[in-house]
């Protein structure tokens, strides 16, 4: 029975680690995607501003949970791989930042790669997440297989 318990809390903390990433990952592709908005229909200032704002925000809370994604990545998936993809969608999520930053005060004004990065991004975190659930999948077929 505490190996059971053990097992549904090893699992819940795997499924929520996943959503807390994607929600992450999300906010960021969102925020991003309204800046790029704004940009593109040149809104007024204030409003891309704004934009911007909201933009970092998420930028600034994905910072503060990076560190701790990973630790808990290491820990429950225990593999290299899986922390690979994370650091890689972060290095994309980095590329980001730099390319709204140069698009929006800089000397940078075309938004085909910021979109291209925004893609990149997306279809990283659709690897993470599957090869997550594979493992995930694994985790449970492996206890079934010792009942």
């Amino acid at each position: 029975m505490a190996e059971k318990a053990k097992f549904d809390k090893e699992l819940d903390q795997k499924y929520k680690l996943l959503e807390d990433i994607n929600t992450a990952v999300a906010a960021v592709l969102a925020h991003s995607r309204f800046a790029l908005a704004a940009y593109v229909k040149s809104v007024p200032a204030e409003q891309l501003n704004q934009q911007i704002s909201n933009f970092n925000d998420a930028v600034l809370k994905w910072e503060a949970d990076f560190g701790l994604y990973s630790i808990r990545l290491r820990t429950l998936f225990h593999n290299e791989e899986t922390l690979k993809q994370w650091e890689s969608i972060k290095a994309r999520r980095d590329d980001l930042d730099v390319a709204i930053y140069e698009l929006t005060s800089g000397p940078q004004k075309s938004t085909e790669g910021v979109f291209a990065l925004l893609e990149t991004i997306s279809d990283l975190t659709v690897g993470l997440s599957r090869h997550m659930i594979a493992k995930i999948q694994d985790m449970k077929s492996r206890s079934r297989a010792n009942k």
